[in-house]
């Protein structure tokens, strides 16, 4: 579609605490959209936020919903299923932040109104559109080892719900997008180590072609980590999420080749006259610098993007359903068996 044929979404933003203001900032800049509006129930703030972005402020989530085709849903979990269902009878396609919903019979509920009316559903899986990970999209296949650490400094906002559900459910949402298998079997292991819920876990994912999962995440570390490494044959794929780059380790000869072993059974390098180590013969080693757009940015680009060209969220309904089920099945091993009693 070219420039001059493409449809202005008009758009809205349901909430604007901490992430929802960024929606609100990214929105209000982003081509093919204008920003008319934002509802949120603290009164005060929203009307803060849209003179901040040259907006209205409305008085009531029906207000704001005549005079949108979409809105970004940045309210607590426990609200998603009611503003998300709202939005969607009202005609208007909906991004909603993640998870999905709080409870899987909302999640479903969600996904059926929006193919009943034809609406757009998107869920706000934001590490899908980190630069890191769009990079590898389709460079891998068929991963048989996925290693995930994603560690965060202790913040009070988000520790209402386990760290399953408030971190581990980005990498979940990672692996199950790359991996395209059932799942087989699920361990996990957690605890509370500050607040009431468990604040950290490891998590042991089996997939019915072979591939396992390790994830591990903490909300009471140091310093930040987001790290995915993938394995695959012949090939290593190192990604940091924070710095957005990717070191690729790629196999470019046997080393039977470059080894000789004698009858006694020593093994040594076959000295070829090209000097480096035995690792820099056998491995071709790449760093690619990821896209730095601001993955926030990029996600809600797609959205609009999907919208103008009618085309399905690279985080569906479906996606963020799936997502969610994972997270509720690793809460509910966690909480049968204690690491704390």
């Amino acid at each position: 579609m070219s420039t001059s044929q493409t449809k202005i979404i008009k758009v809205g933003v349901v909430g604007v605490g901490h992430l929802g203001r960024h929606h609100a900032r990214n929105l209000s800049s982003l081509k093919g959209v204008k920003l008319v509006g934002i509802f949120d129930t603290d009164k005060a703030k929203a009307q803060e936020i849209a003179k901040i972005y040259h907006t209205n402020s409305f008085e009531s989530l029906e207000q704001l919903l005549s005079h949108t085709d979409a809105v970004t849903v940045v309210t607590p979990t426990k609200t998603h299923y009611q503003v998300a269902e709202q939005a969607l009878r009202a005609g208007c396609d909906v991004l909603v932040e993640k998870p999905i919903t709080a409870t899987l019979k909302e999640a479903d509920g969600l996904i059926h109104i929006a193919e009943k009316f034809g609406r757009i559903l998107q869920v706000g899986h934001i590490e899908r559109f980190n630069g890191a990970i769009q990079a590898i999209q389709d460079l891998i296949d068929q991963p048989l080892f996925i290693e995930c650490h994603r560690l965060a400094p202790y913040n009070p906002r988000g520790t209402d719900v386990p760290v399953i559900l408030d971190l581990a459910i980005h990498d979940l949402d990672i692996v199950l997008g790359f991996v395209h298998s059932p799942i087989r079997a699920i361990g996990a292991v957690g605890a509370p180590i500050i607040s009431k819920s468990a604040d950290i876990g490891n998590i042991r994912i089996e997939f019915e072609n072979g591939c396992v999962a390790n994830i591990t995440v903490s909300r009471v570390s140091a310093k930040a980590t987001r790290k995915i490494r993938f394995f695959q044959k012949n090939c290593y794929f190192s990604v940091d999420l924070l710095n957005k780059t990717v070191d690729v380790f790629r196999k470019k000869v046997d080393i039977d080749l470059l080894t000789r072993t004698d009858k006694s059974g020593y093994t040594e390098v076959i000295n070829d006259g090209s000097g480096g180590s035995l690792l820099e013969k056998i491995v071709d080693y790449q760093r690619i610098i990821a896209d730095q757009t601001e993955p926030l940015r990029a996600e809600l680009a797609s959205f609009i993007e999907c919208i103008q060209m009618n085309r399905t969220p690279l985080v569906s309904g479906r996606e963020g359903r799936r997502a969610l089920s994972a997270a509720y099945r690793i809460i509910k091993i966690i909480r049968e068996n204690p690491i704390f009693s």
